[in-house]
C-alpha cells in the first residue's frame, strides 16, 4: 500500500496488487456470458506471452496463465448446447416468476373494470373507454411477441442436425441483424462473432496437493500509465505514491529468477 500525502496528512491507500488462483480455469474469465447459464463464456483472446506462457484477455480482464498440460483448457460449446441451456434457464426463470397472465385475461379484466365504472359514472367511463381502446391496441400489437424460451426453441428447431453440433459463435448484434435472440450468428458469419467455450475441468484433474494451473492477474493502481492495468505495457514513473507502488510491482513482474522458481512448482 503506497504512502500518500493528503490534506497535509500522510496516509496509506490501496495500491497495486497481484491476484493468484490455483487450479481454477474460471479465473481466466471475467464473467460468464450471462447469469443463469453456468460456465459458458466468450473465448479468451491470446494477447501476448510471459516466460513462454500465454497471456489471455477476456472482457478487458488480462491474466497470465501458467499451464504445462497438453489438454486444452477450454472446450467448444455447440449451438445445441448453448440454446438448450438458454431454454432451461428461461424455463427456470418463468417457474420462479409464476405463470404469466395471458393477454386475453388482461383484456377481460379491463373490460370488467369498465362495466363497473359505467354503472356509477358514465362520464368517467367514457374517458376510461378511450384509454381502454389505446391499451387494447397495444396489447394486440404486442401479442405477436413470444416468451424467450419459445424464441430459443424456434432457433434450435431451425438448425440442421449438422449445425447443432457446430461451435456456437456469439455477437451482440445478432438479434438486430439476424433475428436471433440468443445472440448466435448464422453459418458463414463466424468472422464477425466470437466463439463460445466452457472450462475443461478434466485438464486439471488433480489431488489437492498438486498445482497444475496458476492464473495470475496484475492490478496496477495507475491505469492511465498502462493498458488495462497490465505491467507489460507500463511506463516507469520512478516517483512517489501510487506510481512508486506500480514501479515495484513491475519489478516483480520482470524478475525472471523469481518466476522461474514459481513456475517450477507447477506440475
Amino acid at each position: 500500500m503506497p504512502y500518500v500525502l493528503e490534506e497535509g496528512e500522510i496516509t496509506r491507500k490501496p495500491g497495486s496488487y497481484i491476484q493468484i488462483s490455483f487450479n481454477d480455469i474460471t479465473a481466466i474469465f471475467k464473467q460468464p456470458l450471462q447469469s443463469g447459464i453456468g460456465n459458458i463464456y466468450t473465448s479468451p483472446i491470446k494477447t501476448d506471452s510471459f516466460m513462454r506462457y500465454t497471456i489471455y484477455t477476456h472482457d478487458e480482464h488480462e491474466t497470465t496463465v501458467i499451464y504445462k498440460g497438453t489438454k486444452p483448457l477450454f472446450l467448444p460449446v455447440t449451438q445445441e448446447e448453448y440454446l438448450t441451456t438458454l431454454i432451461q434457464a428461461e424455463g427456470k426463470k418463468q417457474k420462479e416468476r409464476g405463470t404469466p397472465v395471458s393477454i386475453d385475461d388482461q383484456l377481460k379484466e379491463i373490460d370488467k373494470a369498465y362495466q363497473e365504472l359505467l354503472k356509477s359514472d358514465k362520464v368517467a367511463a367514457a374517458e376510461f373507454k378511450k384509454e381502454m381502446e389505446r391499451v387494447r391496441k397495444e396489447f394486440i400489437q404486442n401479442s405477436s411477441f413470444e416468451d424467450m424460451a419459445t424464441l430459443y426453441q424456434k432457433e434450435l428447431a431451425r438448425l440442421s442436425p449438422a449445425n447443432r453440433k457446430k461451435q456456437a459463435y456469439y455477437a451482440v448484434h445478432a438479434m438486430e441483424q439476424y433475428g436471433n435472440y440468443s445472440g448466435l450468428v448464422p453459418e458463414g458469419e463466424e468472422g464477425n462473432a466470437i466463439a463460445l467455450v466452457k472450462p475443461n475441468e478434466k485438464a486439471i484433474q488433480t489431488d489437492s496437493h498438486t498445482i497444475r494451473l496458476m492464473v495470475v492477474r496484475w492490478n496496477l493502481a495507475t491505469p492511465p500509465h498502462s493498458e488495462e492495468s497490465s505491467p507489460r505495457l507500463y511506463r516507469r514513473e520512478n516517483s512517489v505514491g501510487f506510481s512508486l507502488a506500480d514501479d515495484k510491482m513491475v519489478e516483480l513482474y520482470e524478475n525472471k529468477e523469481v518466476w522461474k522458481h514459481i513456475i517450477e512448482c507447477i506440475k
